[in-house]
């Protein structure tokens, strides 16, 4: 009898794997996924945690994350259909900017456990919205 643990890859797994990967992986990700991939499991997809302390306040990496998901989120449809961001988009871009901030910020405060549109976190959040427009 062996002790090695085995997942079965069922398709709650996979779809929790393809979610990852629309996502995109970081590097960090993808490090994790080589040196160890139930590791990569357990964080990425079973989405269990270390470290169960509160974060109550973004770091620089959760504050980045949320910067480039919401331009990403915001610049995908010209991608989409595929034509170029003129000038002539700019007003209506720029009105969606602070609600694609707080999705993002939400997003990942939910991600870390940490306290939605608390103190810093509300700063950062506006913080990234000039972040954003004067991109």
């Amino acid at each position: 009898m062996s002790n090695d643990l085995v997942l079965q890859k069922d398709p709650t797994m996979l779809a929790a794997l393809r979610g990852v990967l629309e996502r995109g992986l970081s590097p960090s990700a993808l490090n994790e996924y080589l040196a160890c991939t139930l590791k990569f499991y357990f964080s990425r997809l079973a989405r269990f945690q270390e470290n169960e302390e509160v974060e109550e306040a973004l770091g620089a990496d959760g504050f980045g994350t949320v910067v480039h998901d919401a331009l990403e989120h915001l610049l995908k449809p010209f991608e989409l259909e595929g034509r170029e961001l003129t000038a002539a988009d700019l007003p209506e871009l720029l009105k969606k900017v602070p609600a694609e901030v707080t999705r993002q910020l939400r997003q990942e405060e939910a991600d870390r456990q940490a306290r939605p549109d608390d103190g810093l976190n509300h700063v950062l959040g506006q913080v990234a919205v000039r972040l954003i427009r004067k991109y």
